[in-house]
């Protein structure tokens, strides 16, 4: 079989535990039915390999028709995504509540929004710019008599909805094309999440940080961290890789690790090193790696003044004190200090149920967080974390798939 493996595995492409792990899941999904239409183990094996091949085939086909490049590294920060149209829908709400009927109707002139009043009679009108449909904006406003709903629109109250224009400036690019967001309607919800890949385009040599974008449904996709693999995305000449539907999908390989010269945490007798200590610029007090929960107001009274307060980086080392099951699946993992004496508060780094798997220890493991540190309004520091590595596991009770560690030890 393992000649089989190696001979599928260079016709396509792709290494040889790439080409096993799909082999695995299609064994998973399909061996008990095979083996009931009177299979042998060996037909089986041989089936699953030819069915993994074509499979995986096919995919590299479409990979290659739609334009993208595969990166492979790992996931170092993936934030919660931002869904700017749903806040901004939310903060003209605000606005248009105290507003005069006349107000509202003058931000219509204005092409800032439309107005849409429920006429009681099965009928609805809908007060718009009608500049917009000339290609040329003016201040203006017209009534339309409307059946129902358009697509988008917000309720304001009981009668009344409005929609946001995407653009009300800019009707032509500076290329000729039309833009098409001229007068258009905001969707509701347009999440995005901004996250970054250590890694190297396949083939290069070079690791670097790369941000990730996905938008949309891709957008609530969250990726693990700190777990080797390969992911295609659309480069873009900003350097920036962009998700595209269909796609965008992280594979997991152990493999991959073998990329990096060091793992991603190592305490030595010289203090931490290692990827993610690099990743913030080092150890506290002149880098963010910090060594205690406790230096949280440090770090973030240290970066306050400065254009980088929202967005900068920091990892903590801390251990694992509890770890909770959640109702839909997935599990919390509350990391505290490693420090006895510190007072500061735990952090909860959500687990989502497709990372299941990756709950291989227990508690009392010691954890290295990466996020982005804030005050609450209570003046108590708190950590957003967006990626996390086991730098020292316990064994866990929980039921697990496997107990490797990420291809780290090799």
């Amino acid at each position: 079989m393992t000649d089989l493996m190696n001979t599928v595995a260079k016709n396509i492409g792709i290494s040889t535990d790439q080409l096993k792990d799909r082999v695995d899941a299609v064994l998973a999904e399909n061996q008990n039915a095979w083996v009931a239409s009177g299979k042998t183990k060996d037909e089986c094996d041989v089936l699953a390999i030819r069915v993994a091949g074509r499979q995986l085939k096919a995919e590299a086909q479409k990979l290659s028709r739609s334009g993208a490049e595969i990166l492979e590294g790992m996931f170092v920060s993936v934030p919660r995504y931002k869904d700017w149209a749903k806040l901004a829908y939310r903060k003209m709400k605000d606005t248009l509540t105290p507003l005069s009927d006349d107000a509202r109707v003058a931000l219509v002139s204005q092409g800032r929004i439309t107005l849409i009043q429920d006429n009681l009679d099965g009928s609805y009108t809908h007060t718009v710019n009608p500049s917009f449909k000339t290609g040329a904006f003016s201040e203006d406003n017209a009534e339309l008599t409307i059946s129902e709903l358009p697509k988008f629109c917000e309720q304001l109250d009981d009668t009344t909805w409005f929609q946001i224009i995407e653009n009300n400036t800019t009707p032509v690019y500076p290329s000729g094309d039309p833009n098409p967001r001229f007068g258009r309607a905001r969707r509701l919800s347009e999440p995005s999440r901004e996250s970054l890949f250590l890694g190297r385009k396949n083939g290069d040599d070079d690791v670097q940080l790369i941000t990730v974008k996905t938008e949309g449904d891709l957008a609530e996709t969250i990726y693990p961290t700190f777990v080797p693999g390969r992911i295609p995305v659309r480069m873009g000449r900003n350097g920036v890789g962009y998700g595209k539907v269909g796609v965008t999908k992280f594979t997991a390989d152990d493999a991959v690790a073998s990329i990096f010269a060091v793992s991603p945490l190592v305490i030595g007798e010289n203090g931490p090193a290692g990827l993610i200590p690099k990743l913030v610029d080092g150890t506290w007090p002149d880098g963010d790696f910090l060594p205690s929960f406790d230096l949280l107001p440090e770090h973030i009274a240290k970066w306050a003044d400065t254009d980088e307060r929202w967005d900068k980086l920091c990892a903590v080392h801390g251990e694992v004190v509890h770890i909770d099951p959640r109702e839909k699946g997935g599990y919390i993992i509350t990391v505290g200090d490693l420090d006895i004496t510190s007072t500061a508060p735990a952090v909860d780094v959500y687990v989502p149920g497709e990372q299941e798997d990756l709950i291989n220890f227990g508690v009392g493991s010691e954890i290295a967080l990466v996020g982005r540190a804030w005050m609450s309004r209570d003046n108590e520091p708190r950590l957003d974390c967006t990626g996390w590595f086991i730098c020292d596991a316990i064994a866990s009770d929980l039921p697990t798939s496997d107990g490797d560690n990420g291809g780290w030890d090799a």
